[in-house]
């Protein structure tokens, strides 16, 4: 082996190491958000995990897609798991904004995009179980201005 080869493999050993580091580092920052009832069983902490990274790339996705418009098309991903487009949930927030609601507003942090049923109430795992797609229907979507939707916590309104 030449010497730029073991400096290629030296190179990737450390890469892999940080990689494993961060992972690690991850999953501990999110172990705070496993129910009391899932911790020290590895198979429901997993599934706790899998369903708070899905719903958490969904919101981010749908407020990037919301905040950008059509300027970026490499936020749109969530578009297919559920089946309707930006425009479509922008026009369904357009008729639910009451007195004050506007996209500035909403881009600014003080509008949520809230569920109707809270998201704690469906049983999914993946994007493709039939409640994932009830939950985030837009039947199940509404505006909500950020304090009333936080005073309302994981209730159906």
């Amino acid at each position: 082996m030449t010497s730029r080869q073991e400096k290629i493999i030296k190179k990737r050993r450390e890469w892999l190491l940080r990689q494993e580091k961060r992972r690690k580092g991850k999953l501990l920052r999110l172990r705070k958000f496993i129910p009391k009832w899932a911790k020290g069983d590895v198979d429901s902490e997993q599934l706790c995990l899998a369903r708070f990274t899905l719903r958490s790339r969904m919101a981010v996705g749908m407020r990037r897609s919301l905040n950008l418009g059509k300027h970026s098309s490499r936020c749109f991903k969530w578009e297919t798991l559920v089946g309707y487009t930006v425009e479509d949930l922008r026009k369904q927030f357009e008729q639910q904004f009451t007195e004050g609601m506007t996209w500035e507003n909403f881009m600014r942090g003080e509008i949520h995009i809230d569920h109707k049923i809270p998201h704690v109430k469906f049983k999914f795992t993946k994007a493709e179980d039939k409640e994932f797609r009830i939950c985030w229907s837009l039947n199940n979507l509404q505006p909500l201005w950020a304090k009333d939707n936080l005073r309302k916590g994981c209730r159906v309104a």
